[in-house]
């Protein structure tokens, strides 16, 4: 791409030092300029969209791609897509990127790259703080813009948010500017404890295209002592109303579900399950919430009634959609226990 970025107010030309991030050959995703969410509006899905998390450590996501239902998803989250120790793009396979993100919108998905992560690289601390923002935004827009992503989603967590709040805040502010000078979304994912009040203000939630409510993880392997559902429904109805009560327009929110179980017990070898792990090796374990494992501990997770009964809840909220992590941990949608196809049917 040669043409002008608007980032912060400030105009900057890729005959800067992010122009050896770019592979030649490459055309940009969005040369037109137009917002390339609103060119792709799926009108298959009336209640509500589907926002799909798919991660892979190895980065390998064009291999992958063939083991999920894109007819069933309206959107993708590619995790996890860090910045190196320079703060840019520079050691991700653009090419590769360029194709997948291709592909995607060749069947009118939106795709985002999600950023930070439970494990983020330690030098992400130091780019989004006030002295270092501008150099990271900058390589944001750029890489967002270039390949032709629909925007980024934010995945910040524990203490990039809560050790000081005002870098979280101007850090999302200066970033809200510059993408959306050049059509950009700009989403994120929070658990309802590190978005309240005294992290995170109301204005600062409310410039967030939409919101992916992480309603999981409430206990895990992490806190033996206090086994239990990680992702019950009571937590995801509260989690919603916070959120809602934060000022947030209900049509923003996406209340997340899991595809995946955690195990307790005093002798457990394994302590994550996959929805798919979970179904294969206990016939029924679709229509529960637990199994119980020979020899001691119980898995818990979520089987379809619970998922059926939080879209229906979403649904009848004016919720924005599902979120779901991760998206390759379901049965093949074809099959009758796949969690993925109870989420579209219900949004049909």
């Amino acid at each position: 791409m040669k043409q002008l970025l608007i980032c912060m107010g400030v105009l900057f030309t890729i005959a800067c030092t992010k122009t050896s991030q770019a592979p030649r050959g490459l055309t940009n995703g969005n040369a037109n300029g137009k917002p390339v969410t609103e060119s792709r509006i799926i009108t298959s899905f009336p209640k509500g969209r589907v926002v799909a998390y798919f991660f892979r450590s190895d980065h390998d996501w064009n291999s992958h791609l063939s083991s999920i239902d894109l007819t069933k998803i309206t959107d993708v989250n590619i995790a996890f897509i860090n910045p190196n120790a320079n703060g840019n793009f520079a050691n991700e396979n653009w090419t590769a990127l360029g194709s997948l993100i291709q592909t995607l919108h060749n069947q009118s998905r939106r795709v985002y790259f999600s950023i930070g992560g439970g494990n983020p690289p330690a030098s992400l601390a130091t780019y989004i703080s006030a002295a270092n923002r501008s150099t990271l935004i900058s390589n944001i827009v750029y890489f967002t813009t270039y390949l032709g992503f629909d925007g980024i989603d934010i995945d910040l967590e524990n203490d990039l948010i809560t050790a000081d709040t005002a870098r979280y805040a101007g850090f999302i502010n200066d970033l809200k500017v510059a993408m959306t000078a050049n059509y950009k979304d700009v989403n994120v994912a929070l658990a309802k404890w590190e978005a309240a009040d005294y992290f995170i203000s109301s204005a600062t939630l409310n410039k967030f295209n939409l919101i992916n409510i992480m309603s999981y993880d409430s206990t895990g392997p992490w806190n033996p002592g206090a086994p239990g559902q990680h992702s019950s429904y009571t937590l995801a109805v509260n989690d919603f109303q916070f959120f809602l009560s934060r000022g947030v327009p209900a049509g923003k929110l996406f209340m997340g579900v899991p595809f995946y179980g955690y195990a307790f017990g005093s002798s457990l070898t394994q302590t994550g399950y996959s929805y798919s792990d979970i179904v294969t090796t206990y016939p029924g374990a679709e229509n529960r919430d637990t199994v119980n494992i020979p020899g001691g501990g119980i898995i818990y997770y979520n089987g379809i009634p619970t998922i059926q009964s939080k879209v229906d809840y979403a649904t009848s909220h004016g919720a924005g959609g599902i979120s779901i992590w991760e998206i390759q941990q379901d049965v093949v949608s074809t099959d009758s226990r796949s969690l993925l196809t109870t989420i579209y049917n219900k949004l049909q």
